[in-house]
């Protein structure tokens, strides 16, 4: 039986669950092609993406849910609907026929293309071979009971995932905000002076951003150094939700860590940094200056 593993936030690109009517499609369509037009997945996932949406749209029976997220130097794609016996059984055929052919891929699309179309069909037939041939390196199939006992279809595509390159992350210090080093080579990032901007969460989600994009692209290892003199309750939480990113990173294989330097004669800010420490399975340092 095929699970979807817990997924943690930091790989997460898209997620959804409910009915999947003409507005809802066209929104995620939207998204993700917004990604694919940034470079943030490639133009090929975008595609299978596509044909897995359709696939469900026309094939799905009521409710759905559809998740998008990276692993691994991959790009994992999942539906899952409520399907009927003659779909699910037509369904496996496919995916096994396009697994094994995979090399005759587009040959078998355009002979089959050319078959009178059935009535009994609401599709054309070919969009998991179509996947297969865009790239999909692995197309698993299975099924599972819903609490009703009907059967659930899981159909799950990966393909290679590669986002832009991350550059350096730059920002210069004022008198409310710190100075932020995150360099896209090297092993040391800075985070350093006040932060206590009027808006914590709007000067934070590039930071955020450029972590998680970090982490797409390969990054594994880095020191997050964090020097802060004072910081208000709303910075509070957006550090917390970066040493998060860090966390989870690990928890995937990465080697990420925190060292929390405070003025040796402000205990006050050794706590802050005890505090968040006791809240983290993450190496963090704590060290006075």
């Amino acid at each position: 039986m095929m699970d979807t593993p817990a997924i943690p936030t930091s790989s997460k690109v898209l997620s959804f669950a409910g009915t999947l009517g003409s507005e809802e499609a066209e929104g995620l369509l939207l998204s993700m092609r917004g990604m694919a037009d940034k470079g943030q997945i490639s133009r090929a996932a975008f595609r299978v993406f596509v044909e897995l949406l359709q696939n469900v749209r026309l094939h799905g029976c009521g409710a759905c849910s559809l998740n998008v997220w990276h692993e691994n130097g991959l790009l994992h794609i999942e539906t899952r609907n409520e399907a009927s016996e003659s779909d699910i059984g037509r369904a496996k055929e496919r995916v096994e026929e396009a697994n094994l052919n995979s090399g005759q891929l587009s040959a078998i699309i355009h002979e089959r293309r050319l078959l009178p179309h059935s009535e009994n069909e609401c599709g054309a037939g070919l969009g998991l071979f179509e996947i297969r041939r865009l790239g999909a390196i692995d197309l698993q199939i299975a099924t599972q009971e819903a609490k009703d006992a009907k059967s659930v279809l899981v159909i799950r595509a990966s393909v290679e995932h590669k986002s832009l390159l991350v550059t350096d992350l730059q920002l210069q210090a004022t008198s409310t905000t710190p100075r932020v080093s995150l360099p896209s080579e090297g092993n040391e990032a800075w985070i350093e002076g006040n932060c206590y901007p009027e808006n914590a969460f709007s000067f934070f989600e590039p930071i955020l951003s450029w972590l998680r994009n970090y982490r797409a692209d390969g990054g594994k290892k880095m020191r997050l150094n964090v020097k802060l003199d004072y910081f208000n309750t709303s910075s509070s939480k957006c550090l917390l939700d970066l040493f998060q990113i860090l966390q989870e990173a690990n928890a995937e294989g990465a080697s990420f860590s925190v060292c929390w330097l405070y003025c040796e004669d402000d205990p006050d800010m050794r706590e802050n940094g005890e505090e968040f420490a006791q809240d983290l399975k993450l190496p963090f340092e704590i060290r006075a200056y």
